[in-house]
């Protein structure tokens, strides 16, 4: 079959019209005789040939075609590489093509599976290519295993992804907790983030006040504020995202300088950041910072 080169989405059937084969259903039936005989690869490029074609005005697909193709699509996945993995989830009915038939949200376990599968070994460029192809579909994102991916990014310096995940997370409501209107030099954070979700919040912070920093006199006595905002955990845990939130500041390159000052009429812990540190982070970064967190 595979050397056969057969061009299944120009055949109607195989001897003809007789059985009313549709162009879809061919194309899932030749992936599944592949798979069976145990050649994945055979299977992965019959469906790349024909573009894992699915559907058209002129050879529509009938639904029990479509539930035949997200079966075969979940048994291939589970054979393929990390990034093969996520080219059939792409693909999924439903997924590229909107489809107002399929509900996509039961996916959001499947791709969910294969992003925690990346993010545990590491395989963190196609775990945010996961994150943002389902951010791009509404699918849920499990948030243990978003801040986990985004902890993982930070320790091995893949700082752009880094920054592009946490942004799309952010606009579209994945960290609710966390403000920073531009203008009011002020950021909130939840205790729950860690440290490279903070350091990324503080360079947003920075970056959307830009206008308001650089102008200020070297020897402004001008601050950002940081507050810091409680949620069910106990207080040993909300104490110890004070001293997370400290060592977050160390992060970014220039490092940058925050205090605690004091405790809020909320009983919530409020920090500074002092303006020069973030004077010297936007000279030094303010080439790329724009276009981050203010596009």
């Amino acid at each position: 079959m595979s050397t056969s080169k057969v061009g299944y989405t120009t055949l109607k059937g195989l001897f003809g019209n007789e059985d009313g084969a549709s162009r879809c259903y061919l194309v899932t039936v030749a992936t599944e005789l592949l798979l069976l005989s145990g050649s994945v690869e055979g299977a992965l490029n019959t469906l790349r040939e024909n573009k894992w074609f699915l559907s058209s005005s002129l050879w529509p697909c009938e639904p029990a075609d479509l539930e035949s193709r997200t079966h075969v699509l979940i048994r291939l996945a589970k054979k393929t590489s990390h990034r093969g993995t996520l080219e059939v989830l792409c693909n999924l009915p439903g997924i590229k093509e909107p489809n107002d038939s399929i509900d996509i949200s039961r996916y959001s376990p499947l791709f969910n599976a294969h992003l925690q599968v990346c993010v545990d070994r590491l395989m963190l460029p196609v775990a945010s290519d996961t994150v943002d192809l389902m951010l791009s579909k509404n699918l849920a994102v499990e948030h243990s295993v978003l801040q986990t991916l985004l902890h993982k990014l930070g320790k091995q310096n893949i700082w752009l992804r880094a920054r592009e995940v946490f942004r799309r997370s952010l606009s579209v409501g994945y960290y609710p907790g966390v403000s920073a209107p531009p203008g009011d030099m002020a950021l909130i954070v939840p205790c729950e983030l860690g440290e490279v979700e903070l350091a990324l919040a503080f360079e947003m912070v920075i970056t959307v006040n830009a206008s308001i920093i650089l102008p200020l006199p070297e020897t402004t006595a001008s601050s950002l504020s940081i507050t810091l905002t409680r949620s069910q955990s106990c207080e040993s845990e909300y104490l110890s995202a004070g001293s997370r939130l400290l060592s977050a500041a160390c992060i970014p390159q220039p490092k940058l300088t925050v205090h605690y000052t004091a405790v809020n009429s909320s009983q919530e812990q409020v920090f500074r950041l002092d303006v020069s540190s973030a004077r010297r982070w936007l000279r030094h970064n303010h080439l790329w910072a724009g276009e981050v967190w203010t596009h």
